[in-house]
């Protein structure tokens, strides 16, 4: 596993940045990690998506974009800087307009429309793995806390590097076994 390299850049070319330490290269990771799984989550629902009238988004729910400090650096390293206002968050007349830096429930979020759309079970279970992958690489990132759920600089100073590149590890590598049945 790559867990010990935690500077490891997330594409070719791209460096972490500086100022953060060790969380600047993770927040790298995470955000290039959230990019790729976006590309297949908007594949698999952006038809059902267009085609429906309801808005699922939830102004609210991109407030933890700003509120949390590792979102707020995954944010920083992605140039994601979507506008926000209360009435409509982060969405635009194509969906999100935060590339990166999304709470983890904007990709867990799915409706029974999107589910119905799936050509199978297999491919249900498929989708439903790529919504919780982003949840389980946080989970548990301090104590019982999520890692978006660390409210303060100095909480998320405490965070262990190692552990959080060895969960981001495990959610590359399932997400590229995901991809697999994308292509």
């Amino acid at each position: 596993m790559a867990s010990q390299n935690l500077n490891r850049p997330a594409r070719r070319g791209a460096r972490a940045p500086e100022g953060d330490g060790p969380l600047a290269a993770l927040a790298q990771r995470y955000a290039a990690l959230e990019m790729r799984a976006g590309r297949l989550m908007r594949r698999a629902c952006g038809p059902v998506c267009a085609a429906c009238a309801k808005v699922c988004c939830r102004p609210e729910m991109c407030r933890e974009s700003w509120e949390s400090p590792f979102l707020a650096l995954v944010r920083r390293w992605s140039g994601a800087n979507a506008p926000w206002s209360p009435e409509q968050g982060c969405l635009g007349p194509q969906g999100c307009l935060l590339a990166a830096g999304r709470p983890p429930v904007c990709h867990e979020f799915l409706c029974q429309a999107i589910l119905a759309a799936q050509p199978d079970d297999a491919a249900r279970q498929r989708l439903q793995d790529l919504a919780r992958l982003l949840t389980r690489a946080g989970q548990r990132a301090l104590g019982g806390d999520h890692l978006v759920e660390i409210m303060t600089p100095e909480r998320l100073a405490r965070l262990k590097p190692s552990r959080l590149a060895a969960r981001l590890d495990q959610a590359e590598e399932r997400l590229a076994s995901l991809e697999r049945h994308w292509r």
